[in-house]
């Protein structure tokens, strides 16, 4: 367990130069360069198997990396009612560090894990390496002792990971791109504050952000699929990957590839996840505007702001996972399974008002007495529409070891005068639905959300609802017999509305597992041009094949959606003394 922890440092080293220039005294302006740069003797175990595969080692740390990042802002007093300030930079933080820590905790070399699966004619397959197990050996592992397990490892294990094993071979492993970048953004803001008649207040903010070095996850151990050297697609045009367990002789008998590494002919249900730099960017554009008032003679003051928010990104924040099968899954595809697409942000609010109200009054002396409503209103977030595989783990439809494919929907309101389970698209894109029940539901879903037909759904195509929600606090100040000391009692009510009614201020999300992101629709098998769903063992892929209606996937439940935490309501009392 000491070999197989991740343990490893690293030096994070940075030197900046700054100057800032009164040009007038209304105008000023501060530029600068600030260069990172990473030393690092430590390094993730050599695995082998893993060089001769892809011809890189999985040993890429944080060492030489460096960047560099200009960076400029100005600020300029107009008149004392006007002042203007922006910048623009190149910025790079928040350290991968729990990527970092994944490839020295997964080599391959120092972890394993053994997937025993008995098949239904009672013969047994290491699912991770689609080894064949002799009887002997799974029913042993099948069996262990319960009330020792844990304490060691079944002898039976020790035998299947054995040095030259295709499980000791095979195993999982997660790494660096050997050019790896730290991942870093250009950023740009320009504000504005303007004094009007009366006391009003008004402000203006602009932020663009847009990446520079992007990060992402992918498969190293995900091969194409072709036939006689031609890329195999699935009915709607993605990419296909090898997913088939077939014998290197089968394979060649119809014409698939048959890789000069053995370990990579049958390729099982373990990955090769690497944490790379893709060239397809990010940006996230928000603007806001507020206006404000104070009244002092009635203690009064308030201010009103809407924010809007735009983005297209490229995969998604890695917020929900920590391992790398939950980085690269946690990133849905459309035309490239084994990359991500490109879309709305699952955290983007496109609207948002805000308003706040403070009124302070001295009921008691001079002890002040202060309420403070603050309400939001904002869009929801979006979410996507999901299908998988019906086949667990690296399945033969899309030949990746993950789910979150987007949605392919077709016209479900014209089926095929002779079939009325089968649907083709003025493009050739067959569909095929295992039942009526299966098409009811989906045509259901499709009419009640007006989803588009005939192609596969962005990401975040859907917007979950609204949410309402209003803070209330009370603070009332204490009377001390120090003079130069103060203290004060706070009453918060969090989600005051849900307080009144638990029907108020509720957040409603569709989907489940990333916080309202999304969730599976169908699942999907290829078919034949005439509906017959195929196995693992065969490439034809002329149709879908969908079942498995998922009703509790979010929207597809019947419009009910999840109910978040965040629905609560809350009553939180301080004291606070100073001195």
């Amino acid at each position: 367990p000491r070999q197989a922890a991740a343990d490893f440092k690293y030096a994070a080293n940075a030197v900046f130069l700054q100057d800032s220039w009164d040009i007038t005294d209304k105008l000023t302006i501060n530029f600068g360069v600030r260069h990172d740069f990473y030393q690092s003797d430590d390094k993730p175990a050599l695995n082998t198997r893993f060089k001769s595969r892809y011809g890189f080692d999985n040993q890429t740390t944080y060492d030489g990396i460096s960047v560099t990042m200009p960076r400029f802002s100005a600020k300029w007093r107009a008149s004392d009612n006007v002042q203007i300030s922006g910048g623009i930079g190149l910025f790079s933080g928040g350290l991968p560090d729990v990527f970092l820590s994944n490839s020295f905790s997964n080599t391959g070399v120092l972890t394993n894990s053994v997937n025993i699966q008995r098949l239904g004619d009672g013969t047994f397959r290491e699912n991770n390496s689609s080894t064949v197990v002799d009887a002997a050996t799974g029913n042993a592992l099948l069996n262990v002792n319960k009330t020792t397990f844990g304490t060691g490892v079944p002898a039976a294990a020790n035998a299947l990971l054995s040095l030259d094993s295709v499980l000791r071979r095979t195993a999982g492993t997660a790494s660096l791109a050997p050019n790896f970048d730290m991942p870093s953004d250009y950023k740009a803001n320009l504000s504005g504050k303007f004094d009007l008649w009366g006391g009003v207040r008004l402000t203006g903010d602009v932020v663009l952000t847009q990446s520079n070095e992007n990060l992402a996850f992918r498969d190293l151990r995900a091969r194409p699929l072709t036939v006689n050297g031609v890329q195999l697609r699935t009915p709607d045009g993605r990419l296909r990957y090898d997913g088939l367990n077939i014998t290197a002789a089968n394979r060649t008998a119809q014409g698939l590839p048959v890789a000069s590494d053995p370990d990579l002919v049958n390729l099982g249900g373990n990955t090769d996840i690497q944490a790379y730099n893709s060239d397809n960017g990010n940006y996230i554009r928000t603007w806001a505007v507020s206006v404000g008032k104070s009244w002092d003679s009635l203690g009064l003051d308030a201010s009103l702001a809407y924010v809007s928010q735009s983005s297209r990104v490229f995969g998604s924040l890695a917020e929900f996972a920590t391992t790398p099968g939950g980085f690269y899954s946690e990133q849905f595809t459309d035309v490239d399974p084994n990359t991500a697409a490109k879309g709305r942000s699952t955290n983007e609010i496109k609207d948002q008002y805000k308003l706040q109200v403070n009124w302070t009054k001295n009921f008691v002396g001079d002890l002040a007495t202060r309420f403070t409503l603050f309400g939001e209103f904002r869009s929801g977030r979006p979410y996507s529409y999901t299908m998988t595989d019906a086949a667990a783990g690296r399945g033969p439809v899309f030949g990746v070891n993950r789910g979150d494919q987007l949605l392919y929907v077709p016209n479900v309101n014209a089926p095929d005068a002779a079939n009325p389970l089968r649907f083709t698209s003025p493009t050739g894109t067959t569909v095929f639905f295992d039942s009526a029940a299966t098409l009811t539901n989906f045509r259901n879903l499709v009419n009640r959300e007006g989803l588009p037909v005939n192609e596969i759904l962005p990401k975040g195509f859907g917007t979950n609802r609204s949410v309402s929600q209003v803070d209330l606090q009370i603070a009332q100040e204490l009377p001390l017999p120090f003079t130069e000391n103060k203290a004060s009692f706070t009453v918060d009510f969090k989600n005051f509305l849900n307080l009144l009614n638990d029907r108020w201020g509720v957040v409603e999300e569709f989907g489940s597992g990333r916080g309202g992101a999304g969730d599976r629709v169908i699942s999907v098998q290829c078919a034949d041009s005439a509906g017959v769903a195929q196995n693992a063992t065969s490439s034809v892929c002329s149709a879908y094949r969908y079942s498995n209606f998922n009703s509790s996937a979010g929207s597809a439940a019947s419009g009910i959606p999840n109910v978040d935490t965040s629905s609560r309501w809350a009553i939180v009392m301080g004291l606070k003394y100073e001195f």
